[in-house]
């Protein structure tokens, strides 16, 4: 088996280290999520203050990435300044790739520059370098451009000025898709380390097994004959469902007020589709997901953006916005300041929505294209409202208060992604228990009670073990790391594992990613987390305007009841029973009764 490797470095200190991973921890964690998220667990003291030295930014490959097609992504791992609990955020792109040819699996940031430095991976000299005079206040492009030739992930301004929901941003020039490492203010953390970037570009390559070259080739042609799912991405990454999560009232509208948009028709992929200008993809992808959309009519002729589901509908119908300019200037600006487009398209709802009941002092009524816009600079830049905004939704409710909590939408502080579960009931138990909070990666049952339409949407029966299912198998495969936008069966992802000398067999494969959602389990719990926070917003026990749905707070506690089981959790606390840990192996991490 290879030995991996990652960097470690000491912002403080001025450091640079390297470290052999141990073979252990590769067989048992795997890399990507499984592995950033056992470093934190392991490295950070509780109740560390995210946005504080003492917090860890842990990027992390796995060891697929560059070889097989659709692996060519890495996770961003933390302690989150948005929820204060467990962050891991992915990109695609070809900065993982890089990372992978320059020797490493990933990279640790410790402690804090005392200026804004980047980190600089060229051929085999690793340096850290003072940018203040050169990139400080720059966007996410023009930093990108000051290292031609390099994979850069950075921040922009919102990274910058520590707004709770920044991201980091890689690839926005030069080839390979753009990608984000967009939820959870993992790039506020970046900011708050005085880290502007990492910049990349490595002249080694990787080694591969011949066996392990051959499924590479089974694989790249198994999806490049795929037409219907190059196809389905054509006009956007998950575009074409736009118009199935409308016709079943799951859009989110008006702050979730509605799941169905009247102007749907305006920014959905039919429209979209025609506008595409450029497509990309990520290292070894044949697919091709990365589509850029030029508009040129409306208010902001001319603007351009990669686009996908969430942004469209989060930043379109979400805010009342039904023109397709002021979307995708909204997603570009936010690019553009290094904002997650996700948490930004709500917390303009939020604020339209406050607004309109005369909550706060500036004028923004759903729909505003102007002001939409205006505000996502705001926004980044901390100014007037945009301050109090940039801490999030769940934090601004508490300032503004006046009942404004009551249509905060968010799960652990985090912002809800674009379904609402009312029409969704899987959903609704997929964002109380994700491990970073109202997140729908970490399982998506909507793809089968609305989307594949194999489930039905509307009952409880068999939810929770759907949803069980679905976090262990997206925790395994993100420990690998695997793409949403690329099929690949357990069986498959084994056979490659095994191929490169990894201890691996379809049951290990789903046990690795129990094991991983309980790490992530138990870092939330030491951080206090328990069954209280596996909650909904208020707003979705009400019914919709369009369509009286709701979901009646007995269901869904029910649901609750019957996942904790599955889980081996305590159904009171929500906190892993010692056998769970015990049959996972990761008794070294159980939580330690306090003495006396």
């Amino acid at each position: 088996m290879e030995k991996y490797r990652l960097l470690r470095v000491n912002l403080s200190e001025g450091s640079i280290k390297e470290e052999t991973i141990p073979s252990q921890l590769i067989n048992k964690y795997i890399g990507g999520k499984g592995l950033g998220a056992y470093y934190l667990y392991k490295e950070l003291r509780a109740k560390t203050d995210p946005l504080g030295p003492d917090n860890k930014l842990v990027f992390m490959a796995g060891p697929l990435t560059g070889i097989m097609p659709g692996c060519t992504r890495y996770a961003v791992v933390t302690k989150s300044p948005l929820t204060g609990a467990y962050a891991d955020s992915f990109s695609g792109g070809n900065f993982s790739y890089e990372l992978r040819k320059a020797g490493y699996l990933g990279i640790i940031i410790e402690g804090k520059s005392p200026n804004l430095v980047a980190l600089k991976v060229e051929g085999q000299s690793v340096t850290l370098e003072d940018v203040c005079s050169t990139l400080e206040g720059k966007s996410t492009t023009e930093t990108s451009e000051y290292y031609p030739g390099f994979s850069v992930a950075s921040i922009g301004l919102g990274g910058e000025n520590l707004v709770k929901f920044a991201c980091i941003l890689n690839n926005v020039t030069g080839s390979g898709r753009p990608g984000a490492a967009g939820r959870c203010g993992v790039g506020a953390v970046m900011g708050s380390k005085n880290l502007k970037a990492i910049a990349i570009k490595s002249n080694g390559k990787l080694e591969i097994p011949e066996k392990t070259k051959e499924l590479q080739k089974k694989h790249f042609k198994r999806l490049a004959d795929n037409k219907d799912l190059r196809e389905f991405f054509s006009g956007g990454m998950f575009t074409p469902i736009i118009d199935m999560c409308d016709e079943a009232h799951i859009v989110p509208t008006r702050n979730f007020t509605a799941g169905s948009f009247e102007q749907v028709k305006n920014i959905n992929e039919a429209v979209l589709r025609p506008n595409v200008i450029k497509k990309s993809s990520c290292h070894l992808c044949p697919i091709g997901c990365g589509n850029t959309v030029r508009v040129n009519e409306g208010p902001f002729a001319g603007t351009e953006a990669t686009v996908s589901y969430e942004p469209m509908v989060l930043l379109g119908a979400n805010c009342g916005q039904g023109e397709l300019s002021t979307v995708l200037e909204s997603i570009r600006l936010a690019n553009e300041y290094g904002l997650d487009v996700m948490s930004l398209g709500d917390v303009i709802a939020f604020a339209m929505e406050c607004s309109e009941k005369g909550l706060i002092d500036y004028e923004i009524p759903f729909g505003d294209s102007k002001k939409q816009v205006e505000l996502v600079k705001m926004i980044a830049t901390r100014e007037g409202i945009g301050n109090l905004l940039a801490e999030g939704v769940r934090a601004a409710s508490v300032k503004i208060a006046k009942g404004s909590g009551d249509f905060a939408i968010h799960v652990k502080g985090l912002e809800v992604a674009g379904y609402d579960p009312r029409g969704s009931r899987g959903m609704a138990l997929a964002y109380a228990t994700a491990d970073r909070g109202a997140c729908h990666q970490r399982a998506y049952p909507a793809g089968a009670e609305v989307v594949d339409k194999t489930a039905d949407p509307f009952t409880t029966t068999g939810k929770a073990a759907l949803v069980k299912r679905l976090q262990d198998y997206n925790a395994a495969a993100w420990s690998l790391i695997t793409c949403d936008c690329v099929p690949y069966s357990a069986e498959w992802l084994v056979e490659v594992l095994t191929s490169l000398g990894l201890e691996a067999d379809e049951k290990g494969f789903m046990t690795l990613g129990e094991r991983v959602y309980n790490v992530t389990r138990l870092f939330n719990v030491r951080e206090g987390l328990s069954r209280k926070d596996d909650t909904l917003p208020r707003r979705f026990t009400e019914p919709m305007k369009d369509t009286g749905w709701r979901i009646p707070v007995e269901d869904f506690e029910r649901m609750l009841d019957e996942y904790y089981e599955l889980r081996g959790w305590d159904r009171k606390t929500g906190i892993p029973k010692l056998e769970k840990i015990r049959e996972l192996g990761v008794e070294e991490l159980a939580p330690q009764k306090k003495s006396g």
